[in-house]
């Protein structure tokens, strides 16, 4: 007879192995370039409570410029991905939509 956490060690175990089957985690990392986006530098601003001086304050935090590249492809299984990907901006500006990228 199996223990309770040897069922819900198989338990788990066969998901995973579905989730691997059906290629859910599967990530690309080449394909065709299918958009570029720049997200410009700025600042975030929050508001947070003070509960010492009972006020409201403003928090700002600067967030630098961001290059992000969505790539796309067919993969084994005949379904499409698409991933968006982080990049450096000699990337980004090397980068053209429509032609292959390998971001190993």
């Amino acid at each position: 007879m199996l223990s309770m956490a040897k069922k819900t060690f198989l338990s788990l175990l066969a998901v995973a192995c579905l989730f691997l089957a059906s290629g859910c985690m599967k990530s690309i990392s080449d394909g065709a370039v299918l958009s570029k986006e720049h997200v410009p530098a700025h600042y975030e601003s929050t508001m947070r409570y003070d509960h010492f001086l009972k006020i409201w304050v403003s928090d700002q935090e600067y967030v630098p410029d961001r290059w992000y590249i969505t790539i796309g492809k067919f993969c084994d299984d005949d379904q499409y991905r698409t991933r968006k990907v982080g990049v450096r901006q000699d990337t980004y500006n090397q980068a053209k939509v429509g032609e292959y990228i390998n971001l190993e």
